[in-house]
């Protein structure tokens, strides 16, 4: 597989922030990993919907695609199950972000805290039944 080399932007004066393109969740990124079926223009939207709406919990963004009262996909699992929503993590704490379609049906670090999932259901992005289903990795109907 060839390398492709990430891609950083700067995200000043929006989120005051850099963000990475990283190439291990695009099309020909790792087989392992989710990656993005949306553009690069449209991950970078999500990440400032994340950040200036302040889904922040520690050194983690949430994010969500919102499109017409309902949530867009935004990338595909290693079994190639969609996935609504997006992990940004700021790894050295440096406000250096990068971020990859989370699945949250497979892996536990990829559900999103109570507390933000909380704020989607009171401001109508997600149904109660669906705070309770992803808490418990279970099939829900984003």
């Amino acid at each position: 597989m060839p390398y492709q080399q990430d891609i950083p932007y700067y995200l000043a004066p929006r989120t005051k922030s850099t963000y990475f393109i990283s190439s291990q969740h695009r099309q020909l990124g790792n087989p392992n990993k989710s990656i993005w079926t949306i553009s690069h223009e449209e991950e970078i939207d999500c990440f400032i919907l994340s950040k200036t709406s302040k889904w922040i919990s520690g050194s983690v963004c949430w994010g969500l695609k919102p499109i017409d009262n309902r949530l867009d996909v935004i990338g595909r699992n290693s079994v190639q199950e969609d996935i609504k929503i997006a992990k940004f993590v700021d790894g050295d704490k440096k406000n250096i972000w990068h971020g990859y379609p989370a699945d949250c049906r497979r892996k536990k670090k990829d559900i999103p805290d109570t507390e933000i999932l909380v704020i989607w259901k009171d401001k109508g992005l997600i149904g109660k039944s669906d705070v309770r289903k992803l808490k418990q990795q279970m099939t829900c109907n984003l």
